[in-house]
């Protein structure tokens, strides 16, 4: 996003935005609501605008083949969500955010991924700097640190933690790391109102299954910060195949990362998220 505003000039014939609600509470934007959208953006009027998502992606596409368009399709939940909202002219650029990796975008629409990593302890603590103010930083520079490395480096939940600190002026980062070091209150501390760390968790959980879901439970109360596929499939007595399957799609979801062939590291954050939710059914399920 940060890239797209900075290249916006490069893009003369303009910019398109959509928000496609992949993860989250509400239903996920239709690539034809998109379509007509970006139609009366690019001065299509209404009535020429066909009804039919096909027919609309078509229009889309010829308008975009001699144009130089920067297109942004933020929070998406699919490769097929996205298809249709592709340009094609050579001069076009589209940029995709998703909490899923859109493996399929790579495999047949040549996309280039770019993965997103933590922030390391200097890049955090310019964060707080930046939204808290240098000052308040400056007078406590280990506790910010520390801030960073309780929040692993997460560009959200040191919003959160930030959030926090901006609500009591008088708090000094020392006295909020003192309160996150304590695990059963660090995932509600890094909230602020219906945004966080928990809330952005759940719906990357909500796209596993009821199986996957206990997965991550196990991994969370039973294995350390780094997992071996091998000892995850002895656990839970299941087939070492199926196993890595679906370590895999956990990492598809960026629940954990592969660190190398079939060992896999879980944040702390989302280690304590999972040993919360060991005793939540999971999706399709009841409360016992």
């Amino acid at each position: 996003m940060r890239w797209a505003h900075s290249h916006a000039e490069a893009f003369p014939h303009g910019r398109l935005f959509a928000d496609l609600r992949g993860f989250g509470g509400g239903e996920e934007a239709r690539p034809g609501q998109v379509l007509r959208e970006f139609l009366l953006a690019l001065g299509v009027e209404a009535g020429r605008i066909p009804e039919s998502a096909d027919a609309a992606a078509a229009l889309y596409r010829s308008i975009a083949a001699d144009r130089a368009l920067l297109v942004v399709l933020d929070n998406a939940h699919s490769s097929a969500q996205v298809r249709p909202l592709l340009p094609a002219g050579p001069y076009c650029v589209t940029l995709v955010t998703s909490r899923s990796r859109l493996d399929g975008l790579v495999a047949t629409d040549s996309a280039r991924s770019v993965r997103l990593h933590a922030l390391d302890i200097e890049e955090g603590v310019a964060l707080l700097g930046a939204v808290l103010g240098q000052d308040r930083v400056t007078e406590d520079p280990a506790a910010a640190r520390e801030l960073v490395a309780l929040c692993n480096g997460l560009p959200l939940a040191l919003r959160a933690a930030a959030a926090q600190l901006t609500a009591r002026p008088r708090w000094r980062l020392a006295r909020l790391a003192a309160a996150l070091r304590d695990e059963r209150k660090r995932l509600a501390l890094l909230s602020a109102e219906d945004t966080g760390v928990a809330a952005a968790l759940r719906a990357s959980v909500a796209r596993l299954s009821a199986d996957d879901v206990r997965l991550l439970a196990t991994l969370g109360s039973s294995f350390a910060r780094e997992v071996d596929a091998g000892a995850v499939a002895a656990l839970a007595g299941s087939d070492p195949e199926l196993t890595r399957d679906a370590l895999d799609r956990l990492a598809e979801v960026h629940l954990i990362d592969e660190e190398a062939t079939n060992r896999y590291v879980m944040s702390d954050l989302v280690k304590l998220f999972a040993q919360e939710g060991k005793d939540r059914p999971g999706p399709g399920e009841r409360p016992g």
